[in-house]
């Protein structure tokens, strides 16, 4: 998403090089980078859920998120959706199946979301934590493991998307904005999950 600006920002319009590191709810990829040589050619992108996690849970931990100077920032949300053949979030309140919801980390950013969840009354409500990415519950809940999942909205943007446009993924909800003190919608989805399949966003 950002290589190409920054191309075109930087003098010499250098190429970007991208180097995913899986793992440990972004750690990984952070300690590669507090490895790295820092000659000002190399930077490291992350969530905002790192900030909580490195926080509350500083085991395996090997840099100082306070050293570092941010460069670019942006903001992104979150939809949280099921396979093709879920119904609305209100039918799975009725329904005495387990529902199962998949994320990466219980860190703060996700705790608000199982907490909304869990305010829904979802019966059999359990968490899985662990998954390693957008992608991965993603997979998980077009198997039929996840009953719930979700995603940032860049990568449902691109990846999510074309499944629900044929069906095999259901949007359910979005996770909004505090703006001045209110509550409001992510302008990435303005008008999931109301709208009408197959075209849901």
């Amino acid at each position: 998403m950002f290589a190409e600006h920054f191309t075109a920002e930087l003098e010499g319009n250098p190429s970007i090089v991208i180097q995913n590191v899986p793992g440990g709810a972004q750690k990984e990829g952070m300690n590669a980078y507090e490895r790295s040589e820092h000659n000002g050619l190399n930077m490291a992108m992350s969530s905002g859920g790192l900030i909580s996690s490195s926080h509350f849970d500083p085991e395996g931990i090997q840099f100082d998120l306070a050293g570092y100077q941010p460069v670019v920032a942006f903001g992104g949300g979150m939809i949280l959706y099921g396979p093709g053949d879920t119904g609305p979030l209100d039918q799975l309140a009725t329904s005495d199946r387990p529902v199962f919801y998949g994320g990466m980390e219980l860190n703060a950013s996700e705790a608000v979301r199982v907490f909304a969840l869990e305010q829904l009354g979802l019966p059999r409500f359990e968490p899985l934590m662990g998954y390693d990415g957008g992608g991965a519950i993603t997979t998980a809940v077009m198997r039929g493991e996840l009953t719930l999942g979700n995603s940032t909205s860049s990568h449902y943007a691109q990846n999510v998307v074309p499944l629900a446009e044929q069906g095999e993924i259901t949007p359910h909800m979005v996770q909004g904005y505090v703006r001045d003190g209110e509550v409001v919608r992510d302008p990435a989805f303005p008008t999931c999950p109301r709208c009408p399949r197959p075209t849901p966003c």
